[in-house]
């Protein structure tokens, strides 16, 4: 298996994972819809040293730094996604559509479970 399918296969698993809806996944590593189909059926492959490939990375580590606060309980994943949390200032669903805000999520997450 190449680096690129596994990005590719643990992205969509991250975002399986997380409740990701195909058009959340889409806005969330910078691509489009026809893309996602791709990207499922291994027809395209995300490429690490891509834009793509760098967010698709962020949502891998996404879901480990939650489940290291949450558990692997998967209502919890995606009520704390959903609901607003003080710590990003928003609901940390509507941060994952930029680069930025994808950051910001992960780093948050990561600062609390270093705690």
């Amino acid at each position: 298996m190449t680096t690129a399918s596994l990005l590719t296969r643990s992205t969509i698993r991250a975002a399986s994972t997380l409740g990701l809806d195909d058009e959340e996944l889409a806005h969330a590593i910078g691509v489009s819809m026809n893309e996602i189909d791709d990207l499922r059926r291994e027809a395209r492959l995300i490429d690490q040293g891509t834009g793509s490939g760098g967010r698709g990375l962020l949502l891998i580590r996404l879901v480990h730094a939650l489940d290291s606060l949450v558990g692997a309980n998967p209502k919890l994943r995606r009520d704390w996604l959903r609901a607003f949390d003080h710590g990003v200032g928003a609901m940390p669903i509507t941060l994952l559509s930029t680069p930025a805000g994808l950051t910001k999520v992960v780093e948050y997450l990561e600062s609390r479970v270093s705690r």
